[in-house]
């Protein structure tokens, strides 16, 4: 039998995590180690937890064995046995049990001077027995083959503020390019009807031109688990020959395996300006207009069109007719009306009102939304 302490962060994290996959049938590898238990889920996901040390008898875990269990049954008698004094593990040949383990029951003490035996000596009582509140025999599932990191040949920083930006484009995109060029990381996301490119102030902080160049594209699922690791920053290694890249804090550590980029880089040089908008002309109009970009339908949009050198005119179109708003701009060229989905637009609001926002368009006929503040620079492409 193993026993682990519930107070134990690390083991309440691993219980969180482990019950929180979602799929269904996702599988976790147990390993018990000297002195820690290692999880791992096929996702790639690593935590360890400590074994409680004591006076007991490990010796049915000294072969150091692998089992595999389904991830979310694992998690819930984790998280079952949780409010115990300590979850046990024991063994009884390939099946493993999990039980909450009460080391002193709450049995009434008797007061020793009233309780008295027939012969008028005290009685005498022996300690409880250890007792188990809850316990779960865990059935062996299919085994995995955990991806593997080689050597780091290019690493990255990402701040954890950072990482809440991409999550914010979540309802847009199922993977993220990660680019490094000259010094210079930045972050691609898009689908067949739009494109975002960003790149944050602070996951750049500290870069030099001469850091190796990579490429390359990871699931959503992927940057989740990157979310995972750490405060403040996370340091994330690449494998480009195992196409793999892995982060640890110590506690949880991450390997997962990456694609080849996804998205072409579109660079703004030879483009037109149409106009550029300061971000309190959208905190003007938008209330008026709709209430907010939040409320609208997802294939709703917002139409734009020339009205004079100075300003542009704004119509929001819903069921009941048109409604029009006209901000005033610096100087516009005339241009053709053009329309964006009021949930890509939503993807810069986030940025504007510290800002403005450059509308354009390229040779080859693409719209482009650019905007800046202090923590990122965005470009979105429609």
């Amino acid at each position: 039998m193993i026993l682990f302490d519930t107070n134990s962060p690390a083991l309440r994290y691993a219980a969180s995590l482990i019950s929180g996959v979602e799929n269904a049938d996702e599988p976790v590898k147990v390993v018990v180690g000297d002195g820690e238990v290692y999880f791992t889920l096929k996702c790639g996901l690593k935590i360890k937890a400590p074994i409680w040390k004591g006076e007991y008898d490990t010796s049915d875990f000294d072969d150091r064995s692998e089992f595999y269990f389904n991830a979310r049954f694992l998690g819930k008698a984790l998280n079952t046995c949780i409010n115990s004094e300590q979850i046990a593990f024991m063994r009884q040949e390939d099946t493993v049990h999990i039980a909450g383990y009460l080391k002193k029951p709450d049995v009434p003490q008797l007061d020793s001077e009233k309780d008295e035996g027939e012969d008028g000596v005290p009685a005498t009582y022996e300690e409880p027995e250890p007792m188990f509140s809850y316990e779960a025999e865990m059935a062996n599932v299919e085994p995995f083959e955990e991806a593997v990191f080689g050597e780091s040949s290019a690493t990255f920083r990402m701040e954890q503020s950072d990482m809440v930006e991409l999550f914010s484009l979540s309802d847009y995109f199922n993977d993220v390019d990660i680019c490094r060029k000259s010094g210079v990381v930045s972050f691609r996301v898009g689908n067949d009807k739009m494109s975002v490119v960003t790149r944050y102030n602070m996951s750049n902080l500290g870069n030099s031109k001469s850091d190796p160049n990579f490429s390359f594209n990871v699931s959503k699922s992927t940057m989740k688990l990157l979310s995972f690791i750490g405060t403040g920053s996370v340091t994330i290694d690449y494998d480009e020959k195992t196409s793999s890249i892995s982060a640890s804090d110590g506690t949880i550590t991450v390997v997962a395996k990456v694609e080849p980029c996804k998205y072409e880089t579109l660079v703004f040089k030879d483009g037109e300006t149409k106009f550029i908008t300061p971000g309190t002309a959208f905190d003007e109009a938008i209330p008026k207009l709709c209430e907010s970009l939040a409320a609208t339908n997802k294939e709703d949009e917002l139409s734009f069109e020339y009205i004079g050198p100075c300003n542009v005119g704004i119509t929001w179109k819903e069921k009941y007719g048109e409604i029009f708003k006209m901000i005033s701009v610096g100087e516009a060229k005339q241009f053709k009306p053009f329309a964006i989905k009021c949930h890509l637009l939503n993807i810069l609001i986030g940025c504007v009102h510290e800002s403005s926002v450059v509308f354009a368009e390229t040779k080859e006929g693409k719209q482009v939304a650019l905007c800046s503040n202090n923590r990122y620079k965005r470009k979105v492409i429609f």
